[in-house]
């Protein structure tokens, strides 16, 4: 059996650097011939949860919104019966994810690094159904309980003014409005130190935050 691999999640709001950081570190392990995979992954939006979208959109056609609809989305959301499968479905995929792929790929001896991870999709699910309380949810409970925790989990911080800056400069062609990136940013915010994650500024260099991301992941895969 191979040498256990490493999970090493980045959470932070949109534009705030999760990607370009995670890739550093995958480059830094397949320089050191070390096992390793990047992923990203959003509560609802995993492949097998996209799978289920687009068989329920064929069969229900007009009763379900498009793919990129968000007035529809939301619109359908307010049908409590709906709103709780789908998150029962997020949950379920979320479970086969984090507490089953991700752990049989460190079992075999590859490292994973984490574009978001279980607190990224518990701000999600906050702030798109703020008429559950998601925490309460067995599901939720149960994804904790299983899901791999991480060697490493870092949290990048910006502001929502320049969350917003880095998306337009991205061309995304769906953005927030400005009242929930910030509340997003606020949520994030209580990611702090005390909870083990290695707080980060997004505002500072790559060379600067990638100097101390590295810091802290040749320690842990040198453990």
């Amino acid at each position: 059996m191979s040498r256990r691999g490493v999970l090493i999640t980045f959470s932070g709001i949109d534009g705030a650097g999760k990607s370009t950081l995670s890739a550093m570190v995958l480059s830094y392990m397949e320089s050191r011939r070390m096992p390793a995979v990047q992923y990203w992954s959003r509560g609802g939006y995993t492949p097998g949860m996209d799978c289920l979208k687009a068989i329920a959109r064929k069969v229900f056609r007009k009763k379900l919104p498009a793919s990129g609809d968000i007035e529809g989305r939301t619109r359908s959301f307010r049908r409590g019966l709906l709103r709780k499968a789908w998150i029962w479905l997020a949950l379920l995929e979320l479970i086969r994810v984090y507490g089953g792929w991700i752990r049989w790929k460190l079992i075999r001896g590859n490292s994973v690094i984490c574009d978001r991870y279980l607190w990224d999709t518990l701000i999600d699910f906050r702030i798109l159904f703020p008429e559950e309380k998601i925490e309460d949810f067995l599901l939720w409970r149960l994804l904790r309980r299983v899901a791999a925790r991480p060697n490493a989990a870092f949290v990048l911080h910006i502001p929502a003014s320049v969350s917003e800056q880095r998306s337009t400069g991205k061309g995304v062609g769906h953005t927030e409005p400005t009242e929930l990136v910030r509340l997003r940013e606020a949520h994030y915010e209580q990611l702090d130190q005390s909870r083990g994650f290695h707080v980060l500024s997004g505002i500072d260099s790559s060379a600067d935050n990638s100097s101390r991301i590295l810091s802290v992941v040749s320690q842990v895969v040198n453990a």
